[in-house]
């Protein structure tokens, strides 16, 4: 056969009906019949492009592709099985099994969106494809020591430095899980307390990883907080990225007692950006809604129970919002000196204990001076905030609940001469009934002494509302000043 070399204009190809007999390496040609351009390489020959076939020919020569027109895909012979290449969308297909649902194939469904279906599929571009329509996909984050600059919503990187996966905000790369944007935490994580004896009666509570290390930037603690606005139910969470904690002074005995097991509890608070840890004798404080804390102060004067202290570094802190982070158990021979090794230490699980509000007041004082029938009482302890204790000679002491809740209500009296009366009312109309002769709506509860300077006790359970007034209401015939006896009110659940 004849060489040519040069340019070649307008060269028209060997149109055949059929293809030739083997034997001449480099021949080119036009086959009419199924309309493909081929060349032999001496002992086969190739297409140069896909042949048009209506189905599938049996497999075993490999690599020979053709467009099947049925099912508009190209496909591709792989020796032993024909699998598909490119579909009539122009989308490829990804992986060689013979089984098209083991392949996976690209689609658009939505203006710049990639979706991976498995091979089986044709959903339609601008589709979103049915459920469970979805490949699998294996991949390897984008790893930064720092990372780029935001602005990319949805990108997400793998942060080396600070060994976190990061979610691209729009305005700045947070940690999964964390920060401002949609994807905040509700319970904190990576999280432990220490609590420890330091120099000089000092007792030191610290924030630590679950790995008992200090916070750092590869040893990240995340707390998430309520709003700082009241009536927001955002929830933030901030990132604790260096050691913080809070040292109680010598004398600072947040309200324990002496030789007696007590417990403390620690919170954290969001203060600006920054979390500061806070300790108090009482589990009072209720974290969906924001306090205000008290200086430890430095020298020893953190002696109240029913107050939240925060570190000496810091000022008082007003409205912020809290966490309950847990407890530890402690048993000091003198409160305040703290020389004891504590005995427990906790962190709050996905329960949280329930928040105690409590008034307790002893040594009665007398009745009103106009009502009659209610007691008066010289001292108190009120602990939390659910019910409001207001001390009233003219008509008599009175309890107001805050909050509604199941209650329960005691009462302990004496009288020297003989039997009385006793019990409580709620929103009562007459202060100057007996007890026994109050409506019975506005009766609690109601017993008798057994008799002269016996004690006598009444209970009651009930339901009480925001605004409800209890009293303690008897027969004015009480008239013991000991300090064994008085009334306790407590909140016991929702």
């Amino acid at each position: 056969m004849a060489f040519i070399h040069g340019e070649l204009e307008r060269a028209q190809l060997e149109t055949l009906s059929s293809d030739p007999t083997l034997g001449i390496f480099g021949r080119l040609w036009w086959n009419t019949a199924d309309e493909v351009a081929r060349i032999e390489n001496g002992t086969k020959v190739i297409p140069l492009s896909p042949e048009g076939l209506s189905s599938n020919p049996s497999a075993g020569t490999a690599g020979r592709i053709f467009w099947q027109s049925t099912a508009e895909v190209t496909r591709i012979d792989t020796g032993s099985a024909i699998i598909d290449l490119i579909d009539a969308k122009g989308n490829g297909v990804f992986g060689t099994s013979g089984t098209a649902s083991e392949n996976i194939r690209p689609q658009r469904p939505a203006s710049g969106v990639l979706a991976l279906l498995t091979g089986n599929l044709t959903t339609a571009e601008g589709v979103d494809a049915a459920a469970g329509s979805l490949a699998q996909l294996r991949v390897k984050m984008e790893n930064f020591g720092t990372p780029p600059t935001a602005g990319d919503r949805g990108r997400i990187i793998w942060d080396s430095t600070a060994a976190l996966l990061k979610v691209d905000n729009g305005t700045s790369f947070e940690a999964v899980g964390s920060g401002t944007g949609d994807e905040n935490l509700l319970e904190p994580t990576n999280l432990s307390i220490e609590v420890s004896l330091v120099a000089t009666n000092k007792l030191s509570i610290s924030l630590k990883g679950v790995d008992g290390n200090a916070p750092s930037g590869t040893n990240i603690v995340q707390i998430p907080f309520r709003s700082v606005t009241a009536t927001s139910s955002i929830v933030t969470t901030l990132n604790v990225t260096s050691p913080v904690g809070i040292t109680l002074t010598a004398g600072s005995s947040i309200g324990h007692r002496s030789g007696v097991d007590e417990y403390g509890y620690v919170y954290a608070a969001r203060s600006g950006s920054a979390v500061a840890i806070l300790v108090s004798g009482s589990l009072i404080f209720d974290d969906l809604s924001v306090q205000s804390t008290t200086s430890e102060g430095g020298a020893g004067g953190a002696t109240d129970r029913s107050t939240l202290y925060n570190d000496n570094s810091l000022g008082a802190l007003s409205n912020v919002p809290i966490r309950l982070l847990g407890r530890f158990k402690s048993n000091q021979v003198t409160a305040g000196l703290w020389a004891s090794a504590i005995t427990e230490a906790s962190i709050v699980t996905d329960k949280k204990p329930g928040y105690i509000s409590k008034v307790q007041t002893y040594n009665p004082l007398g009745h009103g001076s106009s009502g009659t029938k209610i007691r008066t009482y010289t001292n108190n302890i009120v602990t939390g905030s659910d019910i409001t204790y207001t001390a009233d000679t003219v008509n008599g002491d009175t309890f107001t609940i805050n909050k509604e809740g199941m209650y329960s209500m005691q009462v302990t009296d004496i009288r020297a001469a003989g039997g009385a009366n006793i019990g409580f009312s709620v929103n009562a109309s007459d202060l100057t009934l007996i007890i026994d002769e109050v409506a019975v709506l506005e009766r609690l509860g109601m017993n008798q002494t057994a008799g002269a300077g016996a004690t006598g006790q009444a209970f009651a359970v009930a339901r009480l509302y925001p605004g409800d007034i209890v009293r303690a209401h008897d027969d004015a015939s009480l008239d013991t000043i000991a300090e064994r006896c008085g009334v306790i009110i407590t909140r016991i659940s929702d």
